[in-house]
């Protein structure tokens, strides 16, 4: 057994995660970047969604970790070439239940928080580009107003918003690929 390096799994983590409170899934927000086949080896996604998704105690599933879940599956559904991958995180939408539907469309919106920055939808923005990736990028009006209980201003708001944050990205990236200072700095650094 010297020297063979042992995988933590997803499911491992998972259950090491599901050990705090709030739950903390950094760890499996990296995995789903490094080691997304780790995902589909069990009911890994199942039980996120059924545990912390639709989880009514802001305890042990808070705002942040439904987050995680929603960013966990959106990066699983990336790859457009891996049908099977995209049909089972399908399937565990439909685990999603009432309890988060509501919570979904409760989330606040619009405004300015206590430090002065505007309130955008994240759960929204999260959830639609989940939609968009497992459905080819090919939704409708109709299930972007689906997703948001028909307000047309949180639709619209979180198209935008999520408009945004690509453009902020390709801006991130431009950068980062024309400053060599950057390129010598950080690309020896193990992240």
């Amino acid at each position: 057994m010297a020297g063979r390096r042992m995988s933590l799994g997803a499911k491992w983590q998972l259950d090491a995660a599901l050990l705090s409170m709030p739950v903390d899934l950094t760890t499996l927000v990296s995995m789903s970047l490094t080691d997304p086949e780790a995902f589909f080896k069990d009911d890994c996604l199942h039980r996120m969604v059924k545990i912390l998704l639709n989880e009514s105690n802001s305890k042990r599933s808070d705002h942040n970790t439904k987050l995680d879940v929603l960013t966990i599956l959106a990066n699983l559904a990336k790859d457009q070439k891996n049908e099977e991958a995209r049909d089972e995180i399908k399937v565990v939408l439909g685990g999603c239940n009432e309890w988060f539907d509501e919570y979904l469309t409760s989330e606040p919106i619009g405004g300015q928080d206590e430090h002065g920055m505007p309130i955008e939808p994240e759960m929204h923005k999260s959830m639609l580009l989940v939609l968009s990736r497992v459905y080819d990028y090919s939704l409708k009006t109709e299930d972007l107003l689906d997703l948001t209980n028909g307000n047309r201003q949180i639709a619209l708001i979180t198209v935008v918003s999520l408009l945004e944050d690509g453009e902020a990205t390709v801006r991130e990236s431009r950068f980062h690929a024309s400053n060599p200072r950057f390129h010598r700095h950080y690309s020896n650094k193990n992240v």
